[in-house]
C-alpha cells in the first residue's frame, strides 16, 4: 500500500456499519484545515468505538502544492 501512495486508511475490525464511519466531506475538510490525521479522525468520528482503526501517522499533514 505505501509503494502505490496512501497515506493512511480507517478501517473496521468488525461489522459497525457505515454509520460509525466519519463523513468523507467532513474528515478532509478537517485535514485540509490544517488538522494533522489524528484531529481530523477524533473530530469527526460519530462516537468512540473499539471496532473503528485509523492506520498512519498521526502527526499527518496535508501539505498543499504552492
Amino acid at each position: 500500500m505505501l509503494k502505490a501512495g496512501i497515506t493512511a486508511t480507517i478501517g473496521a475490525v468488525a461489522e459497525p456499519y457505515l454509520h460509525a464511519f466519519p463523513l468523507p466531506s467532513d474528515f478532509f475538510t478537517e485535514l485540509l484545515s490544517d488538522n494533522c490525521l489524528v484531529e481530523a479522525y477524533y473530530k469527526t468520528l460519530p462516537f468512540n468505538s473499539w471496532q473503528i482503526i485509523l492506520i498512519g501517522d498521526p502527526l499527518y499533514k496535508f501539505k498543499q502544492k504552492q
